[in-house]
């Protein structure tokens, strides 16, 4: 299936330490190597191929002005890359996945020289939206105990015109916990240490080969209600084998729109790789 990204009824042109501090989580304990100057678009054309992806229409597909919402899907399913993803509209601020057989490969060839403020994926500017669901599949091929993928929401594209300070939601993947099945909400503000909103336990620790998605729904601004599920792939269909919902009261909480995008941690290369990356504007 081709990707598209829809806003406002036409195509548009174009992919963690806790607060007492200490090294940085999903960095895997590395950090360092953060990448100074603005960030990369790699340019290419998005084709609307119309409808959700699994063939259904939603009642709720347009505001209350009568705009269509917001929708993207990118399946990876382009040319092979050796570095970057491959154009679709996607900015990165240092390559950290390359295109891989229609997946979205982690790329990393200095473990720990990059961290997630770094190695991000985000959309345009333009398809800044505030309440919104992400979505996306997390194929493990390797270290799984020490893999940090992630997806980010309300990612202010402010914060990525310089330097490599964030600003975002964040639910991920936490293998600093024991066991492998903790899974964390956060909220990132700036260059330095995010601030863990919620960790949460699966039932199961992802193992190689495990299919995992991950999902996190952002709405609204005072306060922010934030609700992350977490899914394993068993015998062609998704069971859910964790989810939490959280709200955000802080001064410190995202209440203007922005965009949405994945990233790791510090782990190496070819140790994860994504699929089916889908957006929906609630």
């Amino acid at each position: 299936m081709l990707p598209v990204a829809l806003l406002g009824g036409c195509a548009l042109l174009t992919d963690l330490d806790g607060l007492s501090g200490g090294a940085d989580p999903a960095d895997g304990g590395g950090g360092g190597g953060q990448v100074d100057g603005a960030p990369t678009v790699d340019g290419g054309a998005q084709v609307s191929d119309g409808g959700s992806r699994d063939g259904s229409s939603s009642s709720d597909a347009t505001r209350d002005d009568g705009r269509a919402k917001y929708e993207f899907r990118d399946e990876f399913t382009r040319q092979d890359t050796a570095s970057g993803l491959g154009g679709n509209g996607w900015r990165e601020r240092s390559p950290a996945f390359r295109i891989d057989e229609g997946t979205a490969l982690r790329l990393n060839a200095s473990p720990g020289a990059a961290n997630y403020r770094t190695a991000i994926a985000t959309r345009p500017d333009a398809e800044s939206v505030l309440d919104v669901e992400v979505r996306v599949d997390v194929i493990f091929l390797s270290s799984v105990t020490s893999s940090f993928p992630q997806v980010h929401a309300r990612v202010q594209p402010s914060s990525l015109a310089t330097g490599a300070g964030l600003e975002s939601y964040i639910f991920f993947r936490n293998a600093n916990f024991p066991e492998g099945k903790t899974f964390t909400i956060a909220r990132q503000r700036g260059d330095g240490i995010f601030e863990t909103i919620k960790d949460f336990n699966a039932t199961e620790a992802p193992a190689a080969t495990t299919v995992m998605r991950l999902r996190l729904r952002v709405k609204g601004t005072s306060p922010v209600e934030l609700d992350a599920t977490v899914e394993i792939k068993e015998a062609g269909n998704w069971l859910e084998i964790g989810s939490e919902k959280v709200t955000d009261s802080t001064s410190s909480r995202i209440q203007t729109p922005g965009v949405v995008g994945f990233s790791g941690g510090g782990e190496g290369s070819s140790t994860f790789a994504y699929d089916d990356f889908e957006a929906k504007e609630l």
